[in-house]
C-alpha cells in the first residue's frame, strides 16, 4: 500500500451565482469550497492541484470579488501545519489550469507537474496569442510567472486513457468538458479504499445525476458527458466512491490538516 495519509488543504471560498456550477441555476450565491489535497505516500508526497491564490495584481478583479480567505487560506500555510515547503512535493497533477486550482504553483520547483495536453496548449498558446478572453478562469497575469519559475511541466498526451502515478494513485484523462483537457484520480485510500477525485468534472452530485446537468461553465458539452459516463465505469468497476470537485457538505465532512483522512 503506497498511499498512507490523505490531506486536505483548505484554500478559502467561492460563492459563485448558483448558474456556473448548475446550467439553469440562477443567480443565488452557491459556496464553493476550495481546496488542494495531499498524499503522503511510501513514494514521497503527491499533490492534487494547489488551491487558489489571493495576490491582487495577478488575480482576475471579478473573482475577488466573489471569495471569502482568511490569511490561513494560503497553500504555503496550509502545508506549514505538517512541516512541508512547495519544494518538498515530487508530484503534483494538475487537474486544469482554472485560478482556484493552479495557486502558488511557481513554488512547486521540484515538482513534476502532470497537465493534460489540450489543456497546456490552450492556455499558453492563448497566451502567446493575446486571447485573455479564450483562457477563461485562468488569470494571464500567472503565466510569465510561471514560464519564468522553469517548472518542470509533463503534458499528458490526449491519447494517453490512464497511468499510474505512483502506487495506489492512477491518473486518468477525463477529457473535454469543463475545460479543454480534465485530469482526475483513482486513489486507493488506506482504510476507505478506492476513491475517484474528480475535481471539476463533477462539482456537485446533481451535475453527476442522472441525469447530468452540465455546469454553466463547459467549453465542451459532449465532453463533459463522456467525462461524466467514464466516472461511472470506474466507479462500478472499481467499486469507488466519488469525491466531488466542490461540494461544500462533502467537504464539511472531511478532516482538514494537520489531521488526515484515511
Amino acid at each position: 500500500m503506497s498511499v498512507k495519509k490523505v490531506y486536505i488543504l483548505p484554500c478559502g471560498e467561492l460563492w459563485g451565482p448558483r448558474h456556473l456550477s448548475m446550467e439553469g441555476g440562477g443567480d443565488e450565491p452557491t459556496l464553493a469550497p476550495m481546496y488542494a489535497v495531499l498524499f503522503d505516500t511510501d513514494d514521497g508526497w503527491v499533490m492534487l492541484d494547489c488551491g487558489m491564490h489571493f495576490i491582487k495584481g495577478r488575480q482576475i478583479d471579478p473573482v475577488l470579488d466573489v471569495c471569502k480567505w482568511t490569511d490561513d487560506d494560503n497553500i504555503l500555510v496550509q502545508l506549514a501545519k505538517i512541516n512541508l515547503k512547495p519544494t518538498d512535493i515530487k508530484t503534483m497533477v494538475l487537474s486544469h489550469t482554472h485560478l482556484d486550482h493552479s495557486g502558488y504553483l511557481e513554488y512547486f520547483t521540484e515538482a513534476k507537474i502532470y497537465i493534460h495536453q489540450d489543456e497546456f496548449e490552450s492556455v499558453f498558446l492563448n497566451y502567446i496569442k493575446g486571447d485573455y478572453k479564450a483562457m477563461g478562469s485562468v488569470s494571464p497575469n500567472d503565466i510569465p510567472i510561471w514560464i519564468n519559475a522553469h517548472l518542470h511541466w509533463e503534458v499528458v498526451p490526449n491519447t494517453t486513457d490512464h497511468f499510474t502515478v505512483v502506487d495506489g494513485i492512477e491518473c486518468y484523462n477525463f477529457g473535454h468538458g469543463h475545460t479543454p483537457g480534465m485530469l482526475g484520480l483513482l486513489v486507493d485510500f488506506p482504510k476507505s479504499g478506492p476513491t475517484v477525485l474528480t475535481s471539476d468534472c463533477v462539482y456537485f452530485p446533481e451535475n453527476y445525476g442522472p441525469p447530468i446537468i452540465y455546469p454553466g461553465l463547459c467549453v465542451d458539452r459532449e465532453g463533459y458527458k463522456e467525462a461524466v459516463e467514464k466516472i461511472r465505469k470506474i466507479v462500478a468497476e472499481k467499486n469507488a466512491r466519488i469525491w466531488y470537485g466542490h461540494y461544500p457538505e462533502q467537504y464539511a465532512s472531511w478532516k482538514k490538516v494537520p489531521e488526515w483522512e484515511e
